[in-house]
């Protein structure tokens, strides 16, 4: 099974660091949140895009799997979050708006629901680039609901539900906010091509 590294993990072995480590005090650590692969060296390769789960934060799960005891959700992560049955009755690819309640020490993440969401779709962006999504004080959120009659719920994790008559032109809207998030004036540049979209309301 491949071992998955976070950002400052001590890595224990005594092999010559390489690609994805740095080495402070005599001890090897990681730079990435990684796999770590070993052979005559150790290096860790990034996973990149994907969202690491911390405790309270407010996300959105789509239900993949169940046994007897747990549903396991898709939470654009490194593993799989998990739901207890016990409070809960889903189906499979249900998506929910979720809570993480606890991340253990070795990093299983249990979710708790806050709300089942319906008649949308789910779209998945890098979870770096949602704070540029949501925008300052929810600016680029509220503008693109505003202008397009549209419901947008932002997952920190990553995973975007949108409801709305014209989900696919939102969804070009929110690949343009993905790739440009690096750009300044964003938000009016969003609101100028929103302006020349005929957009189903």
């Amino acid at each position: 099974m491949k071992e998955i590294i976070f950002p400052g993990d001590i890595i224990n072995e005594n092999l010559k660091p390489g690609f994805g480590t740095y080495k402070k005090d005599g001890k090897v650590y990681s730079k990435y949140l990684g796999i770590l692969y070993k052979d005559e060296g150790i290096k860790v390769i990034p996973i990149n895009g994907k969202y690491i789960p911390k405790e309270s934060d407010n996300i959105i799960g789509i239900v993949l799997e169940e046994d007897n005891f747990v549903y396991l959700l898709d939470i654009n992560s490194y593993k799989q979050g998990v739901l207890f049955k016990r409070a809960n009755n889903a189906k499979l690819y249900d998506v929910y708006l979720m809570r993480v309640n606890s991340v253990n020490e070795i990093r299983d993440v249990e979710l708790e629901v806050i709300s089942k969401l319906a008649n949308g779709e789910a779209v998945k962006v890098n979870p770096k680039k949602v704070a540029r999504l949501i925008g300052k004080n929810k600016s680029m959120q509220t503008l693109i609901e505003t202008k397009t009659n549209t419901k947008i719920i932002i997952g920190l994790n990553g995973i975007v539900y949108v409801i709305g008559n014209d989900v696919e032109k939102i969804k070009e809207i929110i690949k343009f906010i993905e790739d440009y998030s690096h750009e300044d004036n964003l938000t009016n540049k969003v609101s100028e091509i929103l302006d020349k979209m005929n957009v189903k309301k």
